[in-house]
């Protein structure tokens, strides 16, 4: 009788703890206000199921502002979950991509981005299948990018891309996510297709970082021919230095964190780790000299 009373007190307690999260949300709904302590108080208290079974109903609420903090509750549930739950967070995700809301819609993209691929279960990549099957859908390129690094949709992009109708947007963006998925065919299509762009601060912000995404030799190549120019086309960082510079400090940056062993490191910002450029850019260009068949992260 006494394990039977100990046993319906934790399951009472626990249904009555689990209202914090409804507390929390109408709270929220009703003042706008963000409590990051409470907020993590919240993740690290209540299990995945218990959170779900709780936000549910907010997940289709009329106020845009609280869709998103549901899930991002969710998102960040799952970054500090186990594999097997994040595969369930994973599908949460997904299923609110059909939201109404442009902003939530590449918002779970970016979230989805950051679990590993071995999160996406065949019913998550049979949803991003779906997804890029659609006639349009807002923030296809992250979609596609997406479906690049979990090996999904392989297939329907392949279809895609040969449509004549394809805007030259999508279909730079389906050829990046061919690439990351090995194609050759659609790296040397991306790749060319940047060689034919004059280099600047423009190309370097926007194109350099969609090739070093592909995560294929071919492309890399480029970088780091880059690198090894010593034309300065583009613009200082510096506001108060309006003058032109090498290019290759920033490339340096942006192939730090995909190069296996580069021989050096960034910080939190994504800033190489030096107050010495010049030397850095020294140390990179006899590093890859002396390292032609290097190793990239995937």
């Amino acid at each position: 009788m006494r394990l039977k009373l100990t046993l319906l007190f934790l399951i009472t307690s626990n249904f009555l703890f689990a209202d914090e999260i409804s507390d929390y949300m109408n709270s929220f709904k009703s003042s706008g206000k963000s409590d990051y302590k409470t907020e993590k108080q919240i993740i690290e208290k209540f299990s995945y199921l218990e959170l779900i079974e709780k936000l549910t109903p907010f997940y289709a609420d009329s106020t845009t502002v609280v869709r998103q903090k549901a899930y991002q509750f969710t998102y960040r549930k799952g970054l500090t979950s186990e594999a097997n739950t994040q595969k369930k967070v994973v599908l949460k995700l997904l299923a609110g991509c059909k939201d109404k809301n442009g902003g939530i819609v590449g918002q779970l993209f970016s979230y989805l981005q950051e679990f590993p691929p071995e999160s996406f279960d065949e019913s998550a990549k049979n949803t991003i299948d779906n997804l890029l099957d659609k006639k349009q859908i807002t923030h296809f390129k992250k979609l596609a990018m997406l479906a690049g690094m979990v090996g999904a949709g392989q297939e329907t992009m392949q279809k895609k891309f040969l449509m004549p109708e394809v805007k030259n947007e999508t279909k730079w963006a389906l050829a990046l996510a061919l690439a990351r998925q090995g194609s050759n065919k659609h790296t040397k299509y991306c790749v060319e297709l940047v060689k034919n762009i004059s280099i600047n601060s423009d190309l370097v912000a926007y194109l350099i970082p969609d090739l070093i995404y592909t995560r294929q030799n071919q492309a890399i190549n480029y970088c780091i021919e880059i690198i090894h120019s010593n034309k300065k086309d583009c613009y200082s960082p510096n506001p108060d230095k309006p003058e032109f510079i090498l290019c290759a400090y920033r490339i340096m940056e942006l192939l730090a964190p995909v190069i296996i062993d580069f021989p050096l490191q960034t910080d939190a910002t994504g800033s190489l780790a030096t107050n010495d450029y010049e030397e850095a850019l020294k140390i990179t260009r006899n590093w890859f000299i002396n390292n032609p068949t290097y190793q990239i992260s995937r």
